[in-house]
């Protein structure tokens, strides 16, 4: 009789819990913005606690909310009906621009994030975040945006979107890195190409 009673206790927190979980993780675009107002629960994969502020955008075909709490945060992504496709966590952004980079008709996301900060010390990343066709989205490139340490110079970090170094249709995008003590630089570029980005090569001078 106790075992049955016990058997029975046990089932019905299971369902609470799982009735709670569902509750609190909103999964529609309409109950996303509840819950940031509240600061509550979470969205997809990314938990509200030590909600800072967010960037809800339009990425074509699909509605995007960038979220930014306390050194982490996260990108979702809504269809046209306002239903969660995908969500992805990330470290805390800073800011947030959309670009088309492949001339696709949707967007990525460009970020700068702090990705962690102690006393002398700062670490950012830049990172772009691709939106597929059924609606995920990838983290497809990162790069450093600015470091210090105490035994470290700052080094700062730079993004340039320009057409001319592009070798198909679409942005190419340079990544240019300054290093404060030394005053050296070094710079990359690269071009999202099939999905994912990919090294190009410049000639000298240019």
């Amino acid at each position: 009789m106790v075992s049955s009673v016990a058997r029975s206790l046990v089932l019905v927190l299971a369902v609470a819990s799982q009735q709670s979980s569902a509750a609190a993780q909103s999964t529609t675009i309409d109950a996303a913005r509840k819950a940031l107002t509240k600061g509550e629960g979470s969205i997809g994969k990314i938990p509200l606690r030590g909600l800072r502020f967010h960037w809800d955008a339009e990425a074509g075909p699909y509605r995007v909310l960038v979220i930014a709490g306390n050194l982490e945060g996260g990108v979702a992504v809504f269809d046209s009906s306002g239903k969660l496709t995908s969500s992805l966590a990330t470290a805390e952004p800073l800011s947030v621009q959309l670009v088309d980079l492949d001339f696709d008709g949707t967007p990525e996301l460009i970020t700068d994030e702090l990705v962690g900060r102690a006393t002398g010390a700062l670490h950012q990343m830049f990172h772009i975040y691709r939106l597929g066709g059924a609606g995920t989205v990838a983290d497809v490139w990162k790069g450093e945006s600015y470091l210090s340490t105490p035994t470290e110079g700052p080094k700062r970090g730079y993004l340039r979107i320009d057409p001319t170094l592009a070798r198909t249709p679409g942005y190419a995008i340079q990544h240019l890195i300054v290093d404060d003590t030394t005053g050296r630089s070094r710079s990359e570029v690269f071009q999202l190409v099939g999905g994912a980005m990919r090294s190009v090569r410049v000639a000298a001078g240019r």
